[in-house]
């Protein structure tokens, strides 16, 4: 299987599901084995995909794709359901959000409820899990950061390849092409996935 790992908000459930439809085949994305499920209370929990920064990469021997996409689209969307990322503020434009550092903006315990998947979830907290930008750090900035550092970490590793988001989308053939080779995976004609894929706000 494989291991996904994004900046929140920077299409990872598409990619799932991209890799689901065309390598593993499983009727849906959650029941796929991926590498990064996490263990809590001896059983292993929905497979979020990992969010943190290389300093948290946990060496095992499947491949690991980061996705990344520009700022812009992943501010907007964060901003769609800002209780899901800790954010208590509801009217910020991408500006605003952009320039605001992370401690003017979070505070512990939000709740939230969104849908994914055809489900209700409901909870408390962030996102962004352990790892949760430094309060001093507004959001390009660590957006740029998560990004670029993941970048140089693949450019020195062979078990890490990148995958930009846009082009995914926009030549959607190539790029997986492009994939699949680096899987060693067989080039053909690749099914996209059309419908919507991860969190949505209610």
């Amino acid at each position: 299987m494989y291991n996904v790992h994004s900046h929140p908000r920077s299409g990872t459930h598409y990619l799932m599901a991209v890799l689901n439809a065309n390598f593993i085949h499983k009727p849906s994305i959650w029941e796929v084995a991926w590498g990064h499920l996490r263990e809590a209370n001896g059983r292993k929990t929905m497979a979020y995909p990992l969010h943190g920064l290389p300093n948290t990469f946990k060496e095992n021997d499947l491949p690991h794709l980061y996705i990344w996409r520009g700022f812009e689209d992943v501010a907007k969307s964060i901003l769609r359901m800002p209780g899901r990322f800790g954010i208590h503020r509801t009217d910020l434009t991408v500006t605003e959000f952009s320039d605001t550092p992370w401690g003017e903006l979070h505070v512990a315990g939000t709740h939230w409820a969104w849908k994914i998947d055809g489900e209700t979830k409901r909870g408390a907290g962030s996102a962004f899990s352990s790892a949760l930008p430094p309060p001093e750090v507004t959001p390009y900035e660590y957006w740029k950061h998560h990004v670029s550092s993941w970048l140089d970490f693949s450019a020195h590793r062979t078990d890490v390849y990148v995958v930009d988001y846009d082009l995914l989308v926009s030549s959607f053939q190539k790029t997986t092409s492009d994939m699949a080779a680096w899987l060693g995976e067989e080039n053909r004609e690749f099914v996209d996935v059309k419908e919507k894929i991860g969190g949505q706000p209610l």
